[in-house]
């Protein structure tokens, strides 16, 4: 019977080690998996500051487009402005320019008349 005992507590024992073992086991896996799972969040954190960067950029990149954008569409419009008033101030030159040629064709054809009545 005492060897039975011995026997049971030794299996005990090694049963208790094994359980034991098999603690320290999980222990370390649970450890393994709580630093990945903080190296995966640290580069998650790492690539939304990324992505936030980037976002930001384009967002003042877009920004800066649409002043760009807005500046030439002003400059567009003034030049078309300046273009426009030029363009009625060349087109009243040349309708005072032929009221003038009309005018001193006008005078020729009446000295022509007179001429030619002076002739006769």
């Amino acid at each position: 019977m005492i060897a039975e005992i011995d026997k049971l507590n030794w299996l005990l024992r090694d049963k208790n080690l094994e359980i034991q073992n098999l603690i320290r086991d999980k222990k370390e896996q649970k450890i393994q998996e709580e630093e990945r799972e903080l190296a995966l969040r640290a580069e998650i954190d790492t690539l939304k500051n990324k992505l936030d960067l980037q976002q930001e950029k384009a967002a003042d990149d877009t920004q800066e487009q649409n002043k760009r954008i807005n500046s030439l569409a002003d400059k567009l419009l003034r030049d078309s402005d300046a273009y426009s008033q030029r363009l009625t101030q060349l087109s009243n030159n040349i309708n005072a320019l032929e009221a003038e040629l009309k005018s001193k064709q006008n005078e020729l054809d009446h000295s022509r008349s007179e001429f030619n009545i002076k002739s006769k």
